[in-house]
């Protein structure tokens, strides 16, 4: 399930996906990473993604190509990078 706006889910979701009868891959969307929303909802956001990302053996980063790149993309890449996940990076253009 992908959620078109930031944000959105706060939570992780999570899905599986049987790729084909020997193959299955459990995928989990988060609500990104935003490190300038205060209080408990921007702490929980930044937390389940962090615990997502943690958890991961491959991760799938979109990025909203029509934007451009954030100061929280930039730190998130940096997050990513020290991770020790393979990482996938695409652009989304939103609208």
């Amino acid at each position: 399930m992908l959620v078109p706006s930031a944000g959105l889910p706060r939570d992780r979701i999570y899905g599986r996906w049987h790729i084909d009868e020997d193959h299955t891959v459990d995928v989990v969307d988060t609500g990104g990473y935003d490190s300038i929303t205060e209080g408990p909802i921007g702490t929980s956001m930044r937390e389940q993604t962090l615990a997502a990302i943690r958890e991961a053996d491959l991760i799938l980063c979109l990025l909203d190509a029509r934007e451009g790149a954030t100061r929280d993309d930039y730190e998130l890449i940096e997050i990513l990078r020290n991770s020790g996940c393979d990482i996938i990076y695409a652009g989304e253009q939103s609208g």
